[in-house]
């Protein structure tokens, strides 16, 4: 690799190409930054500090931190201006190498709920007031801080604390756990904020019949919410009490696609009272008809053939001959030429 062809296909390191040479060249990766490259070089290759490189290292506050806990292996007050307005490399830069409370980043690091958490635990060891009313904006976080942090290093107020910020919290940023705030309890609030990349998007009747898959048993507690929920209340009937559910059936009935689901794998049978419903959906009134009735639904005939495709699967598959009164539905469809095909030839 040339000067030149780095100027063509690098831009990134025109700026350094007076100081840097072939063995540098040699090393370059170039799916890292051009700042990760110098960091790395100095700590690998130089095994030392690398003054050249540095003006540009120290912009960068993760690469800045790299480079002052590996190469210079203590604290480099130079770029401490920059590290400290990252606030999880100021985080990370006060806990790895000054080891010890930064105060003059701490105006930072306090804005940003997790850093919070962490350097109240990691570093001051205790409650940090200051940072309080940032990390009680987040309820993860402000969960953590008071099971881990006010309750690890001691408060005589730490159940009013806990239950105040909870509450507090959840009511704030997660308003769908409201209606169980009298009964969740901390391993479930645990479980809810550990996995929140999946739970934030769920229901909580969902979420409440995950926990009851985590903690292998009924919660008898969450199941007037879970049965409301008639795709939950289907797992949980499926899942947890391995039966039927007669009290969420009023439920599950109402939802063409669990109601069928519930009748198949449950009950594993017709289930009559849900068939009004499951009828009106040409896609499971079809899946009821194979895998249950195992044959023609007259009633749900009305519906299935104004839908082209399942009105063809029908056919096919269940009438195993022509539908002369779905034909003109199907026949204007892209199901025609392989309903002429496979049924009418």
């Amino acid at each position: 690799m040339t000067h030149e062809s780095i100027i063509n296909d690098y831009p990134e390191l025109i700026h350094v190409s007076y100081f840097i040479d072939d063995s540098f060249l040699e090393h370059y990766n170039k799916n890292k930054s051009l700042t990760a490259n110098l960091c790395y070089y100095a700590r690998d290759i130089i095994e030392g500090r690398w003054p050249e490189a540095e003006p540009y290292i120290i912009k960068d506050a993760c690469w800045a931190y790299t480079y002052a806990r590996d190469v210079i292996e203590q604290r480099w007050p130079e770029a401490e201006l920059y590290i400290m307005k990252d606030e999880f490399w100021a985080y990370t830069y006060a806990r790895d190498v000054i080891k010890q409370r930064w105060p003059e980043a701490e105006p930072y690091i306090m804005k940003d709920p997790e850093c919070v958490y962490k350097y109240a635990r990691d570093i001051i060891e205790g409650r940090w007031p200051e940072a309080e009313p940032y990390i009680m904006k987040d309820s993860c976080w402000a969960y953590y801080y008071t099971k881990y942090v006010i309750k690890e290093y001691g408060s005589k107020n730490y159940e009013y604390i806990m239950k105040d910020t909870e509450h507090e919290s959840i009511i704030n940023d997660y308003p769908e756990l409201i209606e169980a705030i009298d009964f969740i309890d901390d391993p479930f609030l645990e479980f809810y904020f550990e996995n929140e990349s999946v739970t934030k998007n769920q229901s909580l009747a969902a979420n409440l019949y995950y926990y009851t898959i985590h903690i292998k048993r009924r919660w008898l507690e969450a199941e007037p919410i879970i049965m409301k929920d008639a795709r939950s209340a289907y797992f949980y009937a499926l899942g947890v009490i391995k039966g039927r559910w007669f009290e969420a059936e009023h439920y599950i009935m109402k939802d063409a696609e669990w109601a069928y689901r519930y009748a198949h794998d449950i009950i594993k049978q017709r289930w009559f009272e849900a068939e009004p419903v499951i009828m009106k959906d040409a896609i499971y009134a079809y899946f009821y008809a194979s895998n249950i009735i195992k044959g023609r639904w007259a009633e749900a005939e009305p519906i299935i053939m104004k839908d082209a495709c399942w009105a063809y699967y029908y056919a096919i598959n269940i009438i195993k001959g022509r539908w002369f009164e779905a034909e003109p539905i199907i026949m204007n469809s892209d199901h025609a030429l392989v309903y002429k095909k496979h049924v009418i030839l």
